[in-house]
């Protein structure tokens, strides 16, 4: 609602989640690789992994860099810790730290179940250590308590994207609380027309992108399933350490993956 403290303090898809949760708790939140996970699953995931963070002592404005090879792994641990107030960014496991300049870095946070070494490197080069986080799913979905909507410190934490734009270079976007908790019921009814009965598929975007952020949370604001399916993307091994921008990598990968042009001289189309 207009005027809720709450949603000066993190972005509105967490309250949403959590409402949801309670009214329709076996309504499906997100498809994972063809695995579904409720509502109520969902919401106790984020916080058993909240409660599993909170003897880090992570302090709230500060930042944490996510590092997890599951999409949804990703999500549970951004939500956790923008649950404590703190600011996220996630990267590549393969990323390297220094470049982006980082500051006020408190952690790099991965599950449990991945290869903790690359963490770490990360956590070395930022001179911060590592948070290894169980994400069970499976046990939050057994789990019978009342969900309620956890309280979130009021500061100014937010997620910072990564988005090459046309440069080729990184930019970070910091995406704020108050200006999430204003924009992301607006878009969802106005720009996408999402519902609670539409199915939203983001596919394999990672949550340093924008639409796979965005796609995400504006879907889980309006109380939609979001379709995650995570596979091996095809163009990033090719140009992993070239400049060339998103958009230009898979134009090429497209091209050097398709039979030569007919030789009539006309384009023949075979996508």
């Amino acid at each position: 609602m207009p005027g809720d403290p709450i949603q000066t303090r993190t972005n509105v898809a967490i309250p949403a989640l959590f409402a949801q949760a309670r009214t329709t708790p076996d309504k499906a939140a997100v498809v994972h690789n063809g695995v579904g996970l409720t509502y109520a699953a969902l919401a106790r995931g984020i916080e058993k992994t909240r409660r599993r963070l909170l003897p880090q002592a992570l302090r709230p404005g500060s930042l944490a860099i996510i590092c997890a090879d599951g999409l949804l792994d990703s999500w549970i641990l951004l939500f956790a810790l923008r649950c404590l107030g703190v600011s996220t960014i996630a990267v590549r496991s393969d990323a390297l730290a220094k470049p982006l300049r980082l500051r006020d870095v408190a952690a790099v946070v991965t599950s449990a179940a991945d290869e903790p070494s690359k963490a770490q490197r990360i956590a070395a080069e930022c001179g911060v250590r590592v948070i290894r986080v169980p994400v069970d799913l499976r046990e939050a979905a057994a789990i019978d308590e009342t969900l309620a909507t956890p309280e979130v410190p009021a500061n100014g934490s937010g997620h910072i994207l990564l988005t090459s734009g046309t440069t080729g270079d990184s930019k970070k976007i910091l995406r704020p609380a108050a200006e999430e908790a204003l924009a992301l019921p607006q878009r969802a009814v106005e720009m996408y027309g999402f519902t609670e009965r539409s199915q939203v598929y983001v596919g394999n975007f990672p949550l340093w992108t924008a639409g796979g952020y965005r796609w995400a949370l504006i879907a889980w604001s309006a109380g939609a399933t979001v379709i995650i399916h995570q596979a091996a993307d095809l163009h990033q091994p090719l140009f992993r350490h070239s400049r060339r921008t998103s958009s230009r990598r898979r134009r090429a990968c497209m091209r050097s993956c398709m039979p030569p042009k007919a030789s009539s001289g006309r384009t023949t189309r075979r996508d």
